[in-house]
């Protein structure tokens, strides 16, 4: 058992040309399937003293960039600030949508901590919001991050 491992899951997701139209969507769809395995393993394989190993297992999916919503002057998209994360596992509350964009460019919106939905008062939700939320499912601490966990993730 480890306490962390770290994977890649697809490869090559670094395009800004017309490749991006050919290449990028089967490319992540093989890192999305290798990761609903993942999952669906874990939830099926019983934990040492019962239970789920996935019960006993955080999970976080993303990438370190979002995509523009709009294609650029060689038929690609650059780097944005939108972007998203996939958290599974023990301690984490399953089928929740946390976060929107806005209807203009596609922008990240502020947001409830509490509630996870988006509020003009809110904050901005950063990487660091998504660990303390997983190190809080988890029983630790997560004062260290400066930052508050997402209650509305934690199950």
């Amino acid at each position: 058992l480890s306490r962390v491992v770290s994977v890649a899951l697809s490869t090559q997701l670094d395009t800004h040309d017309q490749t991006w139209a050919n290449d990028h969507s089967a490319r992540l769809y093989a890192g999305f399937d290798a990761l609903a395995r993942l999952l669906t393993d874990l939830r099926d394989s019983e934990a040492p003293g019962g239970g789920s190993m996935l019960a006993k297992t955080s999970i976080i999916a993303f990438s370190e960039f979002g995509r523009t919503p709009r294609l650029n002057e060689r038929a690609g998209r650059d780097h944005h600030l939108g972007n998203c994360a996939l958290v599974a596992g023990g301690g984490l509350r399953a089928g929740q949508l946390i976060g929107a964009s806005s209807d203009n460019a596609m922008g990240p919106e502020l947001i409830n901590l509490q509630t996870g939905q988006p509020d003009e008062t809110g904050v901005s939700l950063m990487p660091e919001h998504v660990l303390a939320t997983v190190l809080a499912s988890g029983g630790v601490d997560p004062t260290e991050l400066r930052v508050d966990p997402v209650p509305a993730l934690i199950g």
